[in-house]
């Protein structure tokens, strides 16, 4: 966690913002597409402890309110889904990797998961490295192999972790 950090202003003079407004708004879209998701404000405001008006501001655009972290992570559960907590990261330079559900009995079927990921990847980026750069047609795909990897890597570390306790 290193040094503390304090504030002192520096924000945005108006509305003491400290990222884009992009960052805050689409927070607010994640906000409204959880509560379709869980199937309304009603819906919503019944899976946690949030007031059906709260509900209503955490992703109204015109409104100063935020969906709390409590609320989130009550909500996200309920629906499966995880839209806020994924805003939320992508505001700071993140992301969210879901770990699939791996038993520790299971951490060498979840190594050979990311042997076989790192392999589909990297005869994936032979061409590219050949060519010194990543075509516009095959970017998604490299992007999608990238995050299998990385979530296969991360279950079989939670696998091989909870063998090791």
């Amino acid at each position: 966690m290193g040094s503390h950090r304090h504030c002192n202003g520096g924000g945005d003079s108006v509305t003491m913002r400290r990222l884009p407004a992009e960052s805050y708004a689409s927070v607010k879209t994640a906000t409204r597409l959880l509560r379709e998701e869980l199937g309304g404000i009603d819906a919503m405001a019944a899976c946690t402890r949030a007031v059906r008006s709260l509900v209503s501001d955490y992703g109204n655009p015109g409104s100063d309110r935020f969906i709390p972290a409590d609320v989130i992570l009550d909500c996200e559960r309920v629906a499966g889904v995880t839209p806020v907590t994924e805003a939320l990261a992508r505001a700071q330079g993140c992301a969210v990797v879901r770990l699939t559900a791996a038993g520790a009995s299971d951490a060498l079927g979840q190594l050979v998961a990311v042997q076989r990921a790192i392999g589909t990847l990297h005869g994936a980026i032979g061409g590219v490295l050949a060519r010194s750069r990543v075509g516009e047609d095959e970017r998604g795909h490299i992007v999608a192999l990238l995050e299998q990897a990385a979530a296969a890597a991360l279950t079989a570390r939670a696998a091989v972790q909870g063998e090791a306790t």
